[in-house]
């Protein structure tokens, strides 16, 4: 979940993840939606079972992506992240099921990108103001900030479903695993509503579900031409992250939106080795938001680190010679075709 989505619903990712025109057709009943929510748009396709249902389905998902946001939102402070972030500094915090998948896929990414991908850089997020009128810090406002950072300083208890943050500041930053998580909600809620298959999507995530094959594409931008690919997707997450086309500014500083835990600093724009697009298949959305979100700041090398995570390949665009690409992929990754 990319933090500008959530605060303007303005895609900066030089990317985009889109549906075919042939998406969806094959003589079933189908519901095509859109509406706004987590500040982007999402859209879905439903499938299979009568009209009515798919109605009904369609409605839930919209509920889900509702409750969702009011319960992972940092930006509503009644929201149960932003009463975690309140009081877990102050002692430990039982947490409900929506928020103790996020710690469990959080933990789980952290480990599998050997800490690329960190949600308790939320500290280093509000130093660099990087979801309001972005700044550099002053040094001591950044030793400050990185003191509180660490997701293996959580007490995170999964039997008891409790945590306790080390102290006061600790925060978590949901931007890089709530989107998909949102959408793993949203799949449930359209299966249980009657719903046989389906593809939403929301600002960069894709989730598949049912027994159908879908034609997805990834579109990158900022190359010359462009560039896109067709690849299937089938009972599968697919996320992907980026820098942006428009990079923050700080003065006559570009800052990435997304930090580097173990810089503590924004990637760079202008670093060539940061891919231009990173992406993730996944059995869930959460996870594949997390890794994708890891993979783009670890670049090439973090496709190693997918190697042993069941069900989870990835993909890296990376710059080339002069205004070339080059693409890296995990073995197992979707086969594609241009688009």
């Amino acid at each position: 979940m990319d933090r500008r989505d959530l605060l303007e619903g303005a895609l900066l990712m030089p990317f985009s993840l889109f549906l075919p025109a042939s998406c969806g057709r094959g003589g079933r009943r189908s519901l095509r939606r859109s509406f706004p929510a987590l500040g982007t748009a999402v859209r879905i396709l439903l499938e299979g079972g009568a009209v009515s249902r798919l109605h009904e389905a369609a409605a839930a998902v919209k509920e889900a992506f509702r409750r969702g946001e009011n319960l992972l939102s940092p930006f509503l402070p009644a929201s149960a992240l932003s009463k975690l972030c309140r009081e877990a500094g102050e002692k430990a915090v039982c947490v409900g099921p929506v928020l103790g998948e996020l710690l469990r896929v959080s933990r789980s990414a952290w480990e599998g990108t050997k800490g690329a991908f960190d949600p308790t850089v939320a500290p280093l997020v509000r130093a660099f103001r990087l979801n309001s009128v972005v700044r550099i810090p002053s040094s001591r406002e950044f030793l400050e900030a990185r003191e509180r950072v660490g997701m293996g300083r959580l007490e995170w208890d999964p039997e008891e479903a409790r945590i306790r943050f080390p102290g006061p500041g600790f925060r978590l930053d949901p931007c890089g695993v709530g989107k998909g998580l949102v959408l793993d909600l949203a799949v449930q809620a359209a299966r249980e509503a009657g719903a046989e298959a389906g593809l939403l999507e929301a600002g960069g995530d894709l989730r598949a579900f049912g027994p159908k094959t879908f034609l997805v594409g990834l579109r990158v931008k900022g190359i010359p031409g462009g560039l896109a690919r067709v690849f299937p997707l089938q009972e599968k997450a697919l996320a992907a992250s980026g820098l942006g086309e428009r990079p923050l500014h700080a003065g006559k500083r570009e800052l990435g939106h997304v930090v580097d835990p173990a810089t503590g600093r924004p990637l760079d724009p202008e670093d060539r080795k940061v891919p231009l697009t990173a992406a993730v298949t996944a059995p869930s959305g959460a996870l594949a938001d997390a890794l994708a979100t890891g993979l783009l700041v670890r670049g090439e090398v973090g496709l190693g680190d997918l190697a042993g995570l069941p069900g989870v390949e990835g993909l890296v665009v990376l710059h080339g010679e002069g205004e070339d690409f080059v693409i890296r992929k995990t073995p197992g990754f979707p086969s594609f075709r241009r688009g």
